[in-house]
């Protein structure tokens, strides 16, 4: 055998007997997940800091994916395929590259007349967090059950209460039977206590449902989107 080939042999033996070293996957960027319904952004910047929900932490590799610091709490993060996992033995969140279809709203009907508002209608929709989500996933959060509104010429009442007790419901009933203004396109309501000042803004929306805020002085407490009910033609 000639001493050239006597030493590729030997290289190639080497390079056998060494372990082979995996390539570290870049999770740098943006991640997410949906939780609830809700959709939720994890970013990882290239400096170690980190953001998820308003929230600012680190986050550091591992072995086998990331460790994230939030709020003072640390969780580990396995990445593989594709998809990184945050959370312990009780709860898991996975996040993806790809981020979860967003609920897209119709716009405001502007030139909205009184009577196009009439009609009766059911919560579809609950902004939570500045995220649109589902009222079914509204109450896995523990919304509770929103009763139907009716509209007649600026007439709001309210449908069937299923928890009087609750201070939402107990808000949105100071407005039963009361006649809203028609104000810049939108339905105007108010009405106050001894304790305090709410408001009830409902804007017609160009697909027929409504986007209803519901105020407390000069905040907004919470924005519910109601869909149309379907009756029976006499």
């Amino acid at each position: 055998m000639s001493k050239i080939l006597s030493v590729v042999l030997a290289l190639c033996l080497m390079l056998a007997l060494v372990p082979a070293v995996a390539e570290t996957a870049d999770v740098t960027g943006s991640w997410y997940a949906e939780v609830y319904g809700m959709p939720m952004e994890l970013l990882l910047n290239e400096d170690g800091t980190a953001s998820m929900a308003g929230s600012e932490g680190t986050w550091e590799s591992t072995d086998t994916g990331v460790t994230v610091t939030m709020n003072g709490d640390t969780v580990t993060g396995t990445f593989a395929d594709g998809v990184l996992t945050l959370g312990d033995e009780d709860e898991t969140v996975e996040f993806t590259r790809e981020a979860p279809a967003a609920v897209e709203l119709a716009e405001p009907k502007t030139d909205a007349a009184l009577e196009d508002f009439n009609g009766t209608y059911a919560i579809a929709y609950v902004n939570l967090l500045d995220n649109i989500v589902s009222a079914e996933k509204a109450a896995e959060l523990g919304m509770p059950a929103m009763p139907d509104i009716t509209i007649e010429n600026g007439a709001v009442t309210l449908g069937e209460i299923a928890d009087s007790e609750n201070d939402l419901i107990s808000l949105m009933t100071m407005f039963m039977a009361q006649n809203a203004e028609l104000q810049d396109g939108k339905l105007v309501a108010t009405a106050s206590t001894e304790m305090q000042a709410a408001g009830l803004n409902i804007t017609l929306l160009q697909d027929g449902m409504i986007s209803v805020d519901l105020l407390g002085g000069d905040t907004v407490i919470a924005t519910m989107i109601y869909a149309p009910v379907e009756t029976d033609a006499e």
